[in-house]
């Protein structure tokens, strides 16, 4: 079985407006909080500026930085797939690694860049997987999702390719 890659238009795109903050990345974190400014998706990567705070002084936190990496998983994941008129019935972290080169500083706009693959692995299954750094390399990352789709809805894995959006 042939696996397919599904990617956004090749034009880049902000969707900082078009992002659900999910509750499990806000509740019971009152002390540390973020929002996307800017958060742009393309073909083949996604670039965001990410405003936070956090109550250390010094350093972000691995928690909040973890937060913020899964919430750009799942915003890049339903975008996808809304463009392919598809949706999912849950997300699963499969895995984050960090390799840190240097602190990134609370009180800073925070800049990711990352490329990023979808791959559909059966009518129901889908892995995204993004490849990035934080601040021009200050850190490093890697993370990957599992996508599920409704069982009365399975994805059709025969389709063509994301189309450009207008």
């Amino acid at each position: 079985m042939t696996m397919e890659i599904m990617r956004a238009s090749s034009a880049p795109v902000d969707i900082a407006g078009q992002i659900f903050q999910y509750d499990y990345f806000t509740d019971h974190f009152r002390d540390e909080t973020f929002s996307f400014r800017e958060f742009l998706i393309d073909a083949e990567s996604v670039s965001c500026i990410v405003d936070l705070d956090s109550y250390e002084p010094t350093n972000v936190s691995l928690l909040l930085l973890d937060r913020i990496l899964q919430s750009l998983g799942f915003a890049v994941s339903a975008y996808i797939l809304q463009q392919q008129g598809r949706q999912f019935k849950f997300l699963f972290i499969k895995g984050i690694r960090w390799n840190f080169a240097g602190p990134i500083r609370p009180g800073r706009p925070v800049r990711l860049q990352s490329t990023y693959d979808m791959q559909f692995l059966s009518p129901r299954k889908a892995v995204c997987t993004f490849d990035g750094t934080v601040n021009d390399g200050k850190a490093a990352f890697n993370v990957a999702i599992e996508i599920f789709s409704p069982h009365e809805a399975p994805w059709d894995i025969e389709t063509s390719p994301i189309p450009a959006s207008n």
